[in-house]
């Protein structure tokens, strides 16, 4: 059998056979192509995802730790010197027969002080918080906030 012998619409037909396959291959190709790079992207964008989640993960219990430390500081440094001037002033008044009413404003703005500051380091304090539930948090925060008869 020669190619002269092969009758042109056979050529045709087996030609249009061999281009289409051809186009189904590279469709399919294409198709499985564009699947992968999609699973692609989607996988890229959920790792970026993951990393911010672990970015703001890692801030937030920085955060945490740097206010845990602020608040210790306060409380065992600057409460310790605010306590002793108490006792000293207490002394002092004890040693006096008669107390100045500058010293007794002196004493109790000292005591509010001394309260003020604890209250403000247990703030900082995530653990301390984690005790009460939200709503008694925001009632302790505006107990503090009015204490100071500056904003109700």
């Amino acid at each position: 059998m020669y190619l002269g012998s092969i009758s042109p619409k056979i050529l045709i037909i087996g030609g249009a056979a061999i281009f289409s396959i051809l186009v189904i291959f590279i469709i399919i190709f294409i198709v499985l192509y564009q699947r992968r790079h999609y699973r692609f992207l989607v996988e890229k964008q959920q790792l970026q995802d993951s990393f911010q989640k672990e970015i703001l993960k890692t801030q937030l219990e920085t955060q945490e730790d740097t206010f845990y430390q602020i608040g210790e500081e306060i409380h065992d440094n600057v409460g310790q010197l605010l306590s002793s001037t108490k006792m000293l002033l207490g002394t002092a008044e004890r040693s006096m027969s008669y107390i100045p009413d500058p010293l007794k404003t002196a004493q109790e703005t000292l005591s509010k002080a001394i309260h003020e500051l604890r209250a403000l380091s247990k703030s900082l304090n995530r653990e301390w918080l984690h005790q009460f539930n939200l709503i008694q948090n925001l009632e302790n925060e505006i107990d503090r906030a009015n204490s100071a008869h500056v904003v109700q």
